[in-house]
């Protein structure tokens, strides 16, 4: 019997019929000829039964796991900037090799290690803060712009003051930066 249904009392669930066949049954009342009448095993009897047969199937897998662990347990564990990089570095080849093919069989690795970098990077990679105008310099940068090169903010004398800190992005510009960039406007607030 699954947990939930012996904490509910409720009869034994339809995925564990099988099992009621095969406990034997405890007499626990009288038939009206004051006979013993067999009714259900008792609930603790099933749960024990029912995390006994659990139990096996987990040694099981954890038999069947155990010999591969210690090649794939490195890619499991980042407790230092050398795991980090090295997670990093192995991350970086599987995108190479599977890219978006969600079908591809490294997939879910490739998924799962990048979750673990993650929250490897959010625990201990803190974003330091930025501005508007450090956003704007970072993109102008990355892609070989200068201040003339941005109409959409104004002219080069407004975005020298944004970029100098004298000026404040207003949210027109934002709009705009968001749009050409391919960014969430959020960056640059």
């Amino acid at each position: 019997m699954c947990f939930i249904c012996v904490v509910h009392q409720k009869d034994i669930c339809p995925s564990h019929s099988i099992l009621m066949e095969t406990l034997p049954t405890t007499p626990t009342t009288t038939n009206e000829n004051g006979a013993p009448a067999a009714s259900r095993p008792a609930a603790s009897k099933l749960l024990a039964f029912h995390l006994q047969r659990s139990g096996e199937k987990t040694s099981m897998i954890i038999r069947e796991i155990q010999p591969h662990w210690t090649v794939i347990r490195p890619y499991f564990s980042i407790r230092s900037e050398a795991d980090y990089d090295r997670a990093v570095a192995q991350l970086n080849e599987l995108l190479d090799i599977v890219g978006t093919d969600e079908n591809h069989p490294m997939y879910e690795f490739m998924d799962t290690l990048g979750t673990l970098i993650h929250a490897w990077e959010e625990e201990n990679l803190p974003m330091p803060p930025v501005s508007g105008a450090d956003v704007l310099r970072y993109l102008m940068e990355e892609h070989g712009l200068r201040q003339v090169d941005l109409p959409e903010i104004g002219s080069q004398g407004v975005v020298s003051e944004i970029l100098n800190g004298r000026r404040e992005l207003n949210v027109r510009q934002i709009r705009a930066l968001s749009r050409r960039f391919h960014v969430s406007p959020a960056v640059f607030i």
